[in-house]
This record gives C-alpha cells, sequence and structure tokens, in this order.
C-alpha cells in the first residue's frame, strides 16, 4: 500500500493509537508524520477522573506528556485540522501557547480547544502572533490560514476576539462557549468570508450587533441578551435559545433576515410583558420553524396564529407548549389562521396531557391542511406517562382522514 493509504487508515485512529503503529515495523515509523489532522481527545479520561471527584496530577501530566510528544516528533509542514480537549485552565497557560504556536507555525485551518468543565478558565493569548510594525510596534494577533475556530471555556477579551476576524481573512466559522470576557459582540463587515457563527453559554454578554456579513447560519443559545442583526442578506438558519431583555421586540431585531430565512428556531421560557402579534414580519421562504416559547397570557394561540400566518410556505413545524395559563380561545385563532397549503409534519413536543396542550393540538392539526403527520412527544417529565399517552389517542377522534398519528 502506498503512504497515502496508510494516512487514511490511520486517519481513523487516535493519535496516540496512530503514533504507535511507528513500532509496528520499519515501513511503518515514519508514516504517522503526514497526518494533517491532529485530534487529541481526552474526553473519556477526563470525564472518569471527574465522576470520582478528582482529576489527578499524573493523569493531566500524562495528557499533556502526549500531545507535547507528538507535536515534538511531528514534522509535517501543515496541519490541517488540530484539536485539544481536556480539562485544562489558565494553570497550563504555557503549554498551552506552545501548543498554539506550533498550530499556527503549521498553517492550522482548523483550531479546536475544548477546555471542558473547568473554572479559571484559560485566556487566549495577544502575545503569541505578534508582529511588529517598525513605526509604530503595533500588535497584531493574527491566524491567516484559519478557516474554523472552536474556543470552549477558554476566555477572549474582545479586542483580541475583534483582531482574530481582521487578520484571519480566511475564517468562515467561530463557535465559542462559556467564556467570562465579551460583553458586548459587534461584527461589522471585518470578518469578510465568516458564514457560521455560534455562540452560547455566556450569562455576561449583553448584546450581539451584527451587520454587513455573509452569514449563512447563526446560533445563541444561553444568553440574556440585545440582539441586532442588519444587512445580513444570506442567513438562511437562525437558533435563538435565550432570555431576550425585550422580548416584544425580537421579531423587529431580526425582521431584517425574514426574506431569506428558511429555518428558524426560537426558545423563550418567560417573555416578559405580553406577546405582541403586529410585529411579526413575514417570512415567506421559512420551510422549517421550531417554536418554544412560555407565558402568562391567554392569547398564546392568537400569537401562534400570528406566526403560521407569516410563513406561508412552512412545511415543518415542532413546537415545545410552555404555556402557564389554559387556551381559552381556539376558535377565534383558527378563524384568524389563514390556511397552510404546505405544512406536512407537525410535533409537538413535551406534551403532558392537558387540557390546554389538547386545545394546541387540535388547533395545529384542524388548520393545516395539507397535514401528513402528526408526532406527540410525551413529556420525561410526566409521572404517569401511560396515562398521558391515553389522552394523546384522543387526537385521533379531532385529525381529519389521512393524517398519520405517532405517539411517542
Amino acid at each position: 500500500m502506498s503512504d497515502d493509504v496508510l494516512v487514511l487508515i490511520l486517519a481513523l485512529m487516535p493519535v496516540k493509537d496512530a503514533v504507535a503503529t511507528s513500532s509496528l515495523a520499519t515501513r511503518w515509523r515514519y508514516v504517522w508524520r503526514k497526518l494533517r489532522q491532529l485530534h487529541f481527545d481526552g474526553f473519556e479520561a477526563f470525564l472518569k477522573g471527574v465522576r470520582v471527584d478528582s482529576v489527578a496530577d499524573s493523569e493531566r501530566d500524562k495528557y499533556i506528556n502526549q500531545v507535547n510528544s507528538v507535536i515534538q516528533s511531528y514534522n509535517h509542514p501543515t496541519v490541517k485540522d488540530f484539536r485539544i480537549r481536556y480539562g485544562l485552565n489558565r494553570n497550563h497557560k504555557d503549554v498551552i501557547d506552545i501548543w498554539l504556536e506550533f498550530a499556527i507555525e503549521r498553517k492550522v485551518e482548523f483550531l479546536e480547544l475544548d477546555l471542558l468543565f473547568i473554572s479559571d478558565n484559560y485566556d487566549f493569548p495577544s502575545r503569541l502572533y505578534i508582529q511588529r510594525i517598525p513605526a509604530c510596534f503595533h500588535m497584531v494577533v493574527a491566524l491567516p490560514y484559519l478557516k474554523k475556530l472552536i474556543l470552549k471555556n477558554v476566555n477572549v477579551t474582545k479586542e483580541i476576539f475583534n483582531e482574530l476576524l481582521k487578520q484571519s481573512p480566511l475564517l468562515e466559522m467561530v463557535s465559542i462557549y462559556y467564556q467570562r470576557y465579551l460583553d458586548h459582540i459587534q461584527i461589522d463587515g471585518q470578518a469578510r468570508n465568516l458564514t457560521h457563527f455560534e455562540i452560547e453559554g455566556m450569562c455576561h454578554v449583553d448584546s450581539i450587533c451584527l451587520s454587513n456579513l455573509d452569514l449563512v447560519s447563526l446560533t445563541c443559545k444561553g444568553l440574556r441578551v440585545d440582539l441586532h442583526l442588519a444587512h445580513i442578506p444570506k442567513l438562511k438558519e437562525l437558533v435563538l435559545d435565550i432570555s431576550f431583555k425585550n422580548f416584544n421586540n425580537l421579531f423587529g431585531q431580526i425582521s431584517s433576515c425574514a426574506l431569506s430565512l428558511q429555518y428558524l428556531s426560537i426558545s423563550v421560557d418567560e417573555p416578559e410583558g405580553y406577546l405582541i402579534f403586529e410585529s411579526i414580519p413575514m417570512f415567506p421562504n421559512l420551510k422549517k420553524l421550531k417554536l418554544a416559547v412560555g407565558g402568562g397570557s391567554d392569547d398564546c394561540l392568537l400569537f401562534l396564529a400570528s406566526i403560521l400566518n407569516a410563513c406561508p410556505n412552512l412545511e415543518t413545524f415542532s413546537i415545545t407548549p410552555r404555556w402557564t395559563s389554559p387556551i381559552i380561545r381556539r376558535k377565534k385563532a383558527r378563524d384568524a389562521t389563514n390556511p397552510n397549503k404546505h405544512l406536512k409534519l407537525v410535533k409537538i413536543v413535551e406534551y403532558k396531557g392537558r387540557k390546554c396542550d389538547f386545545e394546541l393540538a387540535a388547533y395545529i392539526i384542524q388548520t393545516a391542511v395539507s397535514l401528513k403527520k402528526a408526532v406527540i412527544a410525551i413529556s420525561r417529565d410526566c409521572l404517569k406517562k401511560e396515562d398521558v399517552k391515553s389522552r394523546a389517542k384522543l387526537i385521533e377522534s379531532i385529525k381529519p382522514k389521512g393524517v398519520e398519528l405517532v405517539i411517542v
């Protein structure tokens, strides 16, 4: 077999196993060094230590030594994909900095630092990629070949984050999870090739302002923020699982993307104030909608009717009802709903068999004129799931002929 074939085989193994093949025979001695992806995944070992309430220093040293040994022996000029996944923090800054320098020197395209469930997070450094311009000794954070960046449990300052975007012209995807420094995120055209942006679990973020970008997908989870989107004409997928400071302006905040969206997911536990219907824009190209909105208003179905009316080409609809009061306006909501000729699949999640749950199912099924399948997913929180399933089967009596009912 050629070296190229052997490298393909080694690429399917964990790095430590791939390196171990060097002892099989002379033919294998240096093959692993041609790997273009180095994934150091110590998740299982770290999790095992967490389960016994401690991660021994010897285990952490073992992981660090393994990574050091590999990068010291590696002599290929480029690494396409470099990933670190283990429980490390700012106490390990020096060694993590060395790993990053190794990756950058080898023109890394996909960089992931996942430092797991550690407090006292490691700070993404500014000194690694310093270019000193004689005139002003300006310090530039640059990853010129980077296309994908994932940072989990890694702190990044606003200044470094902005420099990364400006000085990484090929960057296409950025994912940031659980950091402490960023409070205001503003990206205004400086990331020319950025198409995918994810931000999750960062309670310190107050606002996200994105404009003049070619984003295709945007995901925001676990935040309480003001969201501002403008001039993002190619956005097709939008996932919002956050607490809005002003929920009633939610649709106004995303209205600039309404024409291009094909997939929209909104999850809000307790919107402040009453649900507002008039501010919902038209989503003419939306094909898939996931909705989880709680609230104490008895106008929940009218709110839902407004959303469905705004999505005339919707094909798949999933809803997680979190109402805190009975639904009492099904007829009024049904009368206000325009027939949807394209909706084929409906899924109701966390179904608890309450009257309001049945009213919701009845409303959706009876107003989706082209419906083919309805899926009722029983809530895991129900103590008597069989009773809830039995009540869910009552939906059979109100569904139109030809609609498949699936209860799970």
